[in-house]
């Protein structure tokens, strides 16, 4: 382990400049220092292997004071021997400075392989990062809930009260189809120049940065983490959906746990890739994007006086001449997924009061759970600005299980005074 003490360096406008460090390390995978800075700054640090190879990482740092950590993933299976040097870029239009803090590098666990579970009384949420660096499992424990045939090649969702808890037992909520299909952060940005566009679907696609992978099923990767029985925190630099393992200049922070009972995920995104990303304030962003099972078939919210609107008969969401059928103004700010019996899976996203919603495939036959089947349903919040480089975007969303009314009481005890974001654009 080697720590750099009090180092300051100071850095011109738009300036790169290389500092030497020329240290025995010995092997490591992680670094941690305590930053501070007045600049936003793209920093790579370059290692020699036991070999004499070289390699390099790419990290970014904020404007702030704050203890940063992340993995050095460019290790190719080999073993360090020392850091060579470090050189930063400014990636503002002034000048400034950072200054190191007790900056060691460290061995430490990779998250892990096997899947990660939290759970509340109420519910129980997992990441398995063969399916992607997001969440992809999401049920019950007050209910006991299966799939049975529906008669028409599909499959129904039945919900009955749990005696005794196997989640193994119990549906996954959440479609893992693809890894878009996770329950995640996912923006849309510029598909102008330098910016060299992919292609999705057939279709010429906008850089995309996805927390969970690419179309190609690669992973986003993971920075830091943190696990605890009640919570897990993740920072993926995600990749772009619609090109090979295209690893993003941008960081997303994700923090699940749980409030009253109900799921809680808290985002957070900066794109550091000085692309410019201007669509006169019309970039739609899904907030969050989420994709429920096939086997709730009706789409519901509720208006006054305890009454509910139910759609069941939603077509694809991404058909230009659907979009208006899909779209829904919801002065709760939320609605769901739901049996003919009115249990389901909802999604509450504060200050946000546009939802998107929809069915993909929706009476095609398939086998095998439906949260692995290619038919799939489709709900987001919909808020219209543009990616603005090396500013934060945060907000915090809540999603709840069970019978619509019981939904409906767990959504009345959140009280939402986090989303500054969310207010701001709001009133924009």
């Amino acid at each position: 382990m080697y720590g750099i003490f009090d180092k300051t360096f100071y850095v011109n406008m738009q300036d790169e400049s290389t500092f030497a460090i020329d240290e025995e390390t010995g092997d490591f995978n992680y670094i941690s220092c305590t930053v501070e800075s007045t600049l936003y700054l793209k920093m790579y640090i370059v290692v020699q292997f036991e070999d004499g190879t070289y390699a390099f990482d790419v990290f970014f740092l904020e404007n702030r004071n704050y203890v940063f950590n992340s993995f050095f993933h460019e290790k190719e299976g080999k073993k360090i021997k020392k850091v060579c040097y470090m050189q930063i870029r400014n990636l503002e239009n002034k000048k400034g400075f950072i200054t190191f803090k007790q900056m060691r590098f460290l061995q430490f666990p990779e998250f892990p392989a096997s899947p990660i579970y939290i759970e509340s009384k109420k519910l129980i949420a997992g990441v398995d990062l063969r399916k992607g660096a997001a969440l992809g499992f999401l049920s019950s424990k007050q209910y006991r809930v299966q799939e049975e045939e529906d008669g028409r090649g599909g499959k129904k969702a039945v919900f009955k009260r749990a005696v005794e808890f196997d989640f193994t037992q119990n549906m996954n909520f959440i479609n893992t189809y693809d890894k878009g299909r996770l329950l995640q952060q996912s923006y849309y940005g510029t598909n102008k120049s330098p910016y060299q566009i992919g292609i999705s679907l057939g279709n010429l696609w906008s850089y995309n940065p996805v927390q969970s992978g690419d179309r190609f099923n690669n992973l986003g990767r993971i920075i830091e983490y943190a696990i605890t029985d009640k919570s897990l925190y993740l920072k993926v630099r995600p990749v772009d959906w619609a090109k090979n393992n295209y690893v993003t200049d941008s960081y997303m922070e994700t923090h699940y746990h749980f409030e009253h009972g109900v799921f809680k995920v808290s985002n957070r995104f900066i794109d550091f890739s000085m692309l410019n990303h201007s669509r006169n304030g019309m970039g739609r962003q899904e907030m969050p994007a989420f994709h429920p099972v096939a086997s709730l078939k009706n789409y519901m919210y509720p208006t006054s006086k305890n009454k509910y609107v139910v759609k069941p008969d939603l077509g694809f969401w991404g058909e230009s001449g659907n979009y208006k059928n899909t779209l829904f103004c919801i002065e709760s700010c939320w609605s769901g997924w739901f049996n003919d019996e009115q249990y389901g899976i909802a999604l509450y996203t504060p200050f946000i009061t546009q939802h998107h919603a929809g069915r993909y495939m929706a009476n095609e036959p398939y086998d095998g759970p439906s949260s692995q089947a290619q038919p799939v349903n489709y709900l987001a919040g919909i808020k219209n600005f543009d990616i603005d480089c090396l500013q934060p975007i945060e907000y915090t969303y809540y999603i709840s299980i069970g019978n619509i009314r019981e939904i409906q009481a767990d959504f009345k005890k959140i009280a939402p005074e986090e989303n500054a974001f969310l207010r701001e654009i709001c009133d924009d």
